[in-house]
């Protein structure tokens, strides 16, 4: 990795976005007024191809419903999504070490943050209309979320 790399967002590409997998489930019988708030948890997968200047997120959000009383309702959804990108200079910030590619921390927070807030519209979009109508993720830092990315 090159320490003087200056990260150019123009040469970073979103080449795809893809829902693998999206789930609501919900009890008929709960009462939207019952849910004050909503219990977030997070998984990330990465991996990363210099050959061709690659990078892929698995992205994978559980979202659970909450009382006042701080009791967990049976409404719930996971939404699972996968982010490809292309980043021209790659190589300026990535570094291989025995047989794994680690990415440069500005780029991967970069990176996740793009992902992250196109998932965060993907689960607004795609619960409206149900008891978790118009659900928020939490604004983040993308940092915390690369920081549970498994190490090598």
């Amino acid at each position: 990795m090159s320490e003087k790399a200056i990260l150019d967002p123009y040469k970073i590409h979103l080449e795809s976005v893809r829902v693998i997998s999206g789930s609501i489930n919900s009890d008929p019988n709960i009462d939207k007024s019952q849910i004050v708030e909503f219990k977030t948890s997070f998984g990330v997968e990465h991996g990363v191809a210099p050959e061709t200047n690659s990078v892929r997120f698995i992205f994978n959000v559980k979202l659970e419903a909450i009382t006042i009383n701080k009791e967990i309702l049976p409404v719930n959804a996971e939404y699972k999504t996968e982010y490809i990108f292309t980043v021209e200079n790659l190589s300026q910030f990535s570094e291989k070490k025995e047989e794994v590619v680690l990415l440069d921390t500005s780029m991967a927070a970069t990176l996740m943050g793009i992902a992250y807030s196109t998932t965060r519209g993907i689960i607004l979009t795609r619960t409206q209309g149900t008891l978790l109508d118009g659900v928020l993720l939490p604004v983040l830092n993308p940092k915390d979320l690369i920081n549970n990315i498994p190490k090598p």
